[in-house]
C-alpha cells in the first residue's frame, strides 16, 4: 500500500487536501497527526468520522519524536469523507473504525450502543450482478443497520418523510431504519455486498410486499 503523510494547516481544508492527495492513483493511505492537547482538533476529526491510526511504525514516531504526545488519522481511497446526517429520515453514522497504517481498518458496531437496538439477526446479500436491483419491501415494526462492506450500492429509501438516495461504499458507513421504509437497492458494482443487522427474527407477516400497500399503510398511520 502507498500511503502519505499529510502536512495539514488549517484542519478545515482536510476533505480538499485528501481528494487532492488520491488524484495520484497510486495512493491508497493518507495520514496525520495532531497533538493530544489539542482538543479542538480532536474534536473535529473524531466529530467528521476520520479513523484513528494504530500500529504507527517505529521510523515514523522516531521522526516525530520532538513534538511530544501526538495522536494519529487515517483517510483510504474510498472513504466516503463527507456524510449526510440522516436520508428520507434515517439516520446516517460512522461505524467505529480502527486505521492501520499499511494494513487497512478494523470496523465494528455492537447493539444498544453503535446501534439503538438488540441485535437478533444478521444476513447479507452477495453475488449480485451489476445493475441488478432489488429489495422492493418495507417492514411494519423490524428496526434495520444497513451497510455495504465491500463495493458501491445505491440505497433508495421512501417513507412519510420523503423520498431518497444515498451511495453505500464506504464499510464505515451505515443507515438505520427505525420507521416503516420502503426500499431499493441497486448494485452499482459487480458483487458487492449488502449487510443488514436486524433487531428480530425473521418474520414474513412483519414484510410489505407490494408499494400501494405500503403507501395505504402509511396513511393509515
Amino acid at each position: 500500500m502507498t500511503t502519505k503523510e499529510l502536512k495539514i494547516i488549517n484542519p478545515s481544508s482536510i476533505t480538499e487536501e485528501i481528494n487532492k492527495s488520491f488524484e495520484d492513483p497510486a495512493l491508497e493511505c493518507v495520514f496525520w497527526c495532531v497533538p493530544g492537547n489539542d482538543s479542538d482538533s480532536l474534536i473535529f476529526y473524531e466529530k467528521n468520522g476520520f479513523h484513528r491510526v494504530v500500529d504507527i511504525s517505529a521510523d515514523i514516531l522516531k521522526d516525530h519524536a520532538d513534538r511530544g504526545d501526538l495522536v494519529w488519522f487515517a483517510a483510504l481511497r474510498g472513504d466516503q469523507l463527507a456524510l449526510p446526517e440522516s436520508v428520507a429520515g434515517c439516520k446516517v453514522i460512522r461505524l467505529q473504525t480502527i486505521a492501520t497504517l499499511d494494513s487497512g481498518e478494523l470496523t465494528f458496531f455492537e447493539e444498544n450502543s453503535d446501534v439503538p437496538f438488540d441485535i437478533k439477526r444478521m444476513y447479507y446479500i452477495s453475488k449480485v450482478p451489476e445493475g441488478k436491483r432489488r429489495g422492493f419491501h418495507a417492514h411494519k415494526d423490524l428496526k434495520q443497520l444497513l451497510f455495504c462492506p465491500y463495493g458501491r450500492i445505491l440505497l433508495t429509501l421512501e417513507n412519510e418523510t420523503g423520498r431518497e438516495e444515498i451511495e453505500l461504499s464506504d464499510p464505515s458507513v451505515g443507515v438505520i431504519i427505525e420507521i416503516p421504509t420502503w426500499r431499493e437497492m441497486t448494485w452499482l458494482q459487480k458483487d458487492s455486498v449488502l449487510c443488514v443487522a436486524a433487531s428480530e427474527f425473521y418474520s414474513a407477516d412483519d414484510y410489505i410486499r407490494d408499494y400501494d400497500a405500503f403507501k395505504a399503510y402509511l396513511s393509515q398511520r
